[in-house]
């Protein structure tokens, strides 16, 4: 089930598998508290536990100024490629939509690349080093017609207020 909740929900799923090794306060975000930020989270249909988390919000790119960024994509170990992942960016694709946000962007980890590609993501630029965290890419999701966003077309959420509508299994989260 995804849900939209608040940045202190996400926030120690986001530190365990983005930032383990640093301390709880790198893992907050300047635009945590935003009125336009969407927090995600992905719970498991069993446990009720939360096992996936996305964040999107407006911040513009040089050639884009009404872009929003995607950050702190994570789901837990065990449960990527089982479509959580797939789901997430779905749910946030939809939010970023509805925003009437003409591009999606994100800095995607190198071992990632494949999944947003695979999702219509395009990579830019050379591969970037983030301290901690490793080798990055600028990725970016354009608006190829009203309504959709490259790569997707039509292709909604498989999650409509928290409750999923069908089983996703292609993501790698």
């Amino acid at each position: 089930m995804i849900k939209r909740v608040d940045a202190a929900t996400i926030r120690p799923l986001r530190r365990a598998i983005l930032r383990p090794t640093r301390p709880p306060e790198a893992s907050i975000y300047r635009q945590d508290d935003d009125e336009m930020t969407v927090h995600l989270a992905a719970y498991d249909d069993a446990t009720g536990e939360l096992v996936g988390c996305v964040t999107v919000f407006p911040e513009p790119v040089d050639d884009e100024p009404r872009a929003w960024r995607l950050r702190g994509m994570a789901v837990a170990a065990d449960l990527r490629g089982t479509g959580v992942g797939a789901a997430l960016l779905a749910a946030a694709i939809e939010a970023v939509q509805s925003a009437g946000a003409p591009l999606l962007w994100c800095e995607a980890r190198e071992a990632a690349e494949g999944f947003y590609e695979k999702h219509g993501f395009v990579g830019s630029g050379e591969l970037f080093d983030v301290p901690v965290a490793g080798p990055h890419r600028h990725m970016r999701l354009n608006r190829s017609a009203p309504g959709s966003l490259l790569g997707l077309g039509s292709r909604r959420s498989s999650y409509s207020n928290g409750t999923r509508r069908d089983r996703d299994r292609d993501g790698l989260g």
